[in-house]
């Protein structure tokens, strides 16, 4: 059961539509030798080298419910009392799949568990939540995660502190951020952003996007979730004064700062564009044109002037609406 290679377990990751059984192996042995390891293709593209992306598409495709879970889960148990499986990311179920594997909910085999993980269950059907008990898990001490980091001698120990907070509680995004050799020089990147904005210096900022695109997806989302530290950062000075509760405490007078020169900063809508970023990354979104659109939309939101929204999708009724007219 350690190694996953029991017969009445099942473990499923999001993957890509079409990739090698030795290549889920691989990553199964990943996962059974460190359960915080991300090891699912849209996390790891490619395992072992965070720094290569992809732009093949990741989830719970139906070809593999109808192979790896109908069928094995439909078996009576080999060794055990139970069969178990194990569906990782439970949001990242594709719409037939979903579908799929709620028949399979509805009709359970005798002595047969599912256990489905997210942190997005607002994103999952809500026909099979409502199928599901739901067990919530609180998030992970700062001071648990960087004793960790430091025991396993992943990162020194004042880089585990700063990793520790930034990580939000998730072991998991902890090592990620810990696989990033250059993640000084992405905070320090942040910081010279802001500045970029607050100076209007829009050569600058066009020639951030371009390096920054060309980085790839994975490291892209990395840069924004930096950026969504310094954010929270920013909102907890502003809201307290307390220099203690913010993450990047070795930059507390260059927080104070920022936040005592941009008073009109509408720093809410900051937040909920970097968050809809690392969304369209994970979207296959062209990345030189997501920047600028950001970057531009950030520069906006510093003089409290800001669009809700990223993008507006082109619906039907928008459609008939622009017909005939030039662009």
């Amino acid at each position: 059961m350690d190694r996953l290679i029991h017969p009445d377990l099942r473990v499923l990751f999001p993957q890509y539509k079409e990739v090698q059984p030795e290549d889920v192996r691989r990553r199964l042995d990943a996962f059974a030798s460190n359960p915080y390891a991300s090891v699912d293709h849209a996390r790891s593209p490619h395992l072992g080298d965070p720094a290569r992306s992809s732009n093949k598409q990741v989830g719970h495709f139906i070809e593999r419910i109808h192979g790896d879970l109908y069928r094995p889960m439909g078996f009576k148990p080999v060794e055990g009392e139970y069969k178990v499986a194990v569906l990782t990311d439970a949001d990242m179920l594709r719409p037939e799949s979903a579908n799929a594997f709620l028949k399979l909910l509805e009709e359970p085999s005798p002595r047969t568990v599912f256990i489905l993980t997210t942190c997005r269950v607002e994103r999952v059907l809500p026909t099979i939540v409502s199928r599901c008990q739901r067990v919530q898990f609180g998030l992970l001490d700062a001071d648990a995660i960087a004793a960790r980091l430091v025991r396993e001698s992943v990162v020194d120990s004042d880089m585990a502190g700063f990793i520790a907070r930034l990580s939000d509680g998730s072991m998991s995004r902890a090592y990620e951020l810990a696989s990033q050799d250059d993640l000084s020089s992405m905070r320090s990147m942040v910081v010279d952003l802001f500045r970029i904005l607050w100076r209007h210096d829009h050569d600058a900022l066009l020639d951030t996007a371009g390096t920054v695109a060309s980085w790839g997806r994975e490291k892209v989302k990395h840069l924004l979730r930096i950026m969504l530290s310094w954010l929270r950062d920013l909102i907890v000075y502003r809201s307290s004064s307390a220099v203690e509760l913010i993450v990047n405490i070795d930059q507390a007078s260059t927080i104070e700062n920022f936040s005592n020169g941009v008073p009109d900063a509408d720093l809410d809508a900051m937040v909920r564009l970097a968050e809809e970023s690392i969304i369209l990354v994970s979207r296959n979104v062209n990345l030189a044109l997501l920047l600028v659109v950001l970057f531009t939309n950030l520069e906006d939101a510093l003089v409290g002037r800001c669009a809700d929204t990223m993008y507006m999708p082109l619906d039907r009724e928008f459609l008939a609406s622009t017909e005939g007219v030039a662009t």
